[in-house]
């Protein structure tokens, strides 16, 4: 409970600044991240100039990164329109000031994703997004739900270097941003070596372990574990009920396993 008061603090707090920072100049973001852990994995990725995934997930503050990214290359990513005019158009141009492409997300996104990295280019992706219409199952936490093999795909098809990028707030009013390579997790001799599938698993399993380090700077208000008939009404359901179920689902995930 302590660490959920604790996420759920963070959180606001995140959306609070996901404002300040669309708002402000790129040269003053970038002096609020005051370090930047495994930046010559990026460089190294970027000099190789066959395509950059960046693996962003719903952690901290990653709009912060925009900026800092902004200085060194442009990125091609998916964006779906806000429902309110006035916010999309601030969001966007908020966007536009990182150079960022944005894209719509369809087959016509996806497929500029693809000319991109094959075009040496980078792209950003939130890799715990739940898709519209589920088609393919991944652990998460335990429980079977509905997940994108977009980035799976995109590393069978292209050479692009997959990075893990996530920023978390420190004491002194500002960022620490964390660059980690995800090739040698992800991947064996060459990408076509694993399916899709199990690329994506492996990439659920990186990412249920960053979220054990830092539980208190997900936000878990995204509802992931809507992503499967099983549980999609799990939020609305009581506290004792919703751990039932998510116990026997996990229970007999562990089985099947």
């Amino acid at each position: 409970r302590h660490i959920w008061q604790q996420a759920q603090r963070n959180e606001l707090l995140s959306y609070c600044e996901f404002i300040h920072i669309w708002g402000s100049s790129n040269e003053r973001n970038i002096a609020r991240i005051h370090q930047v852990i495994g930046e010559e994995y990026f460089f190294k990725a970027l000099k190789a100039k066959q395509g950059v995934i960046l693996v962003i997930p719903h952690l901290g503050t990653w709009e912060i990164m925009n900026a800092w990214l902004s200085q060194y290359t442009s990125m091609t990513v998916m964006y779906k329109p806000l429902k309110q005019n006035a916010a999309d158009q601030f969001v966007r141009q908020a966007r536009s000031r990182t150079q960022a492409t944005l894209v719509p997300t369809d087959e016509s996104g996806v497929k500029a994703l693809f000319r991109t990295l094959k075009q040496g280019g980078v792209t950003a992706i939130l890799p715990d997004h739940s898709p519209e219409h589920g088609q393919h199952k991944a652990i998460w936490f335990g429980v079977p739900l509905y997940s994108s093999q977009l980035i799976a795909k995109l590393m069978q098809r292209t050479a692009a270097t997959p990075l893990l990028l996530y920023a978390i707030r420190n004491d002194q009013g500002g960022y620490t941003m964390t660059i980690k390579p995800l090739s040698n997790v992800l991947l064996t001799k060459t990408n076509s070596t694993l399916d899709a599938s199990v690329i994506t698993q492996r990439l659920h399993d990186c990412l249920q372990d960053l979220i054990q380090q830092y539980p208190q700077h997900y936000h878990w208000s995204y509802k992931r574990f809507k992503a499967s008939p099983e549980t999609n009404s799990l939020y609305t359901m009581a506290e004792s009920d919703a751990l039932t179920l998510i116990r026997t689902i996990q229970a007999t995930s562990i089985q099947s396993d």
